[in-house]
């Protein structure tokens, strides 16, 4: 059986953090003492690395190395990697909970200019909302268009649930998205919901495709204390040329 070395550093390297060999400052070996060790390429290497920086294992320091740090509770999206919201919780050491706050089937008449300029094509479509939890703590309010060409029913009770898992098991693929990060002012009813005490979230508009064709739109509103966005990113000289590497 072909192992993936990439996890295998991960787990590793996860389990010497959390068992205390390398405790909270220490650096971990570099690149070229873990491929010895493995193996393994930098874009092996870095895979591993990047997951443990995205979960808050780590830090990673341009030039000097990565670094255990002390975890945090937060919430933390990477902008390279796609994770369910469900995983981001907890990985972030929280327990994930969902609750449903309305499902209904939207007739076209019924929508804002922009979701049927969006779906123009569409009669009707699944909506929902609902609240996410890290803990027993409001984090974020999500609003959900979706298209019933690609998904024809919907349990509202499975909605309780992490809503990227029930598609996987109805076999419905989202291969690619296109995302928008915005400031913006919650209005009272999100503001009592997520038992804010200031206005001011941070919207996330997602929108899926499948083979081009948009079968899914999702605002998410999150407290800006509690969740952030990252994205690392290097710039390399080649006579003329930039090249930009994500990780």
């Amino acid at each position: 059986m072909r192992i993936n070395k990439s996890h295998l550093i991960y787990d590793k390297l996860k389990k010497a953090i959390i068992d205390g060999t390398y405790a909270v400052g220490d650096q971990l070996p570099n690149e070229q003492e873990i491929s010895q060790k493995y193996g393994v390429s930098h874009a092996t290497y870095n895979k591993s690395m990047e997951r443990l920086a995205n979960e808050g294992y780590i830090d990673r320091i341009p030039r000097k190395g990565s670094f255990v740090k002390e975890r945090t509770r937060e919430v933390k999206k990477s902008l390279t990697t796609y994770e369910s919201f469900t995983d981001l919780v907890k990985h972030a050491g929280f327990e994930a909970r969902t609750q449903l706050l309305k499902y209904e089937y939207r007739s076209k008449s019924s929508l804002s200019k922009k979701i049927k300029n969006y779906f123009n094509d569409c009669d009707f479509l699944h909506y929902f909302e609902r609240i996410r939890y890290a803990d027993d703590r409001p984090i974020c309010l999500t609003y959900t268009y979706f298209d019933p060409k690609y998904l024809e029913q919907i349990d509202p009770s499975k909605l309780n649930t992490s809503f990227s898992e029930m598609l996987s098991t109805s076999n419905v693929v989202r291969d690619r998205s296109h995302i928008e990060i915005t400031a913006t002012v919650a209005s009272d009813e999100q503001m009592e919901l997520l038992k804010l005490k200031q206005d001011a979230v941070l919207k996330q508009t997602v929108f899926w495709y499948q083979k081009d064709h948009l079968i899914e739109v999702t605002y998410n509103f999150f407290i800006g204390d509690d969740f952030s966005i990252m994205q690392d990113m290097s710039l390399k000289y080649n006579g003329k040329t930039i090249k930009k590497e994500l990780f």
